[in-house]
C-alpha cells in the first residue's frame, strides 16, 4: 500500500513514515510473540530451543492439521529469520525470567543442609 500524504512538507512527511514504521515494527513484533507462544503452548515438550527454520517448520505443521490456523502463523512463515531469532531470544529471555520466579527455592530450605 502506498502512502501519499498531501500538504506535508518533508519534515511532516518523515515524520508521518517513520510513525508508521514505528507502529508497523511493534505490530509486528506482538505478531511473532503471539505466534512464538503458540508454537510452544502446541508443543510444550520440545527438547531443545529451536532455531527460526524449526518455528517455521512446526508452523507450517500447525497450518497443515487444521483449516481453521491462527493467521499470525502466515506471518512467521513470511518473516525473515533474523527476526524471529531474535523474537526467540526475548521470548526466552522473559520466560527464564519467569520460570526462575516460580522456581526459587524456599528460605527454609536454605537453612536445610540437604546432601545427595
Amino acid at each position: 500500500m502506498l502512502l501519499k500524504p498531501s500538504g506535508l512538507n518533508h519534515s511532516e512527511k518523515t515524520t508521518t513514515f517513520n510513525q508508521l514504521d514505528k507502529q508497523d515494527m511493534k505490530s509486528s513484533a506482538d505478531v511473532l510473540k503471539m505466534a512464538i507462544t503458540a508454537v510452544y503452548q502446541a508443543f510444550p515438550n520440545l527438547s531443545y530451543r529451536p532455531r527460526p527454520d524449526d518455528v517455521k517448520l512446526l508452523a507450517a505443521y500447525m497450518k497443515s492439521q487444521s483449516n481453521d490456523y491462527p493467521g499470525f502463523l502466515d506471518t512467521l512463515l513470511e518473516v525473515e529469520n533474523g527476526h524471529i531469532e531474535l523474537a526467540l531470544t526475548k521470548y526466552h529471555s522473559i520466560n527464564k525470567t519467569n520460570n526462575s520466579k516460580k522456581t526459587k527455592a524456599s528460605p527454609a530450605l536454605d537453612r536445610c543442609n540437604v546432601s545427595f
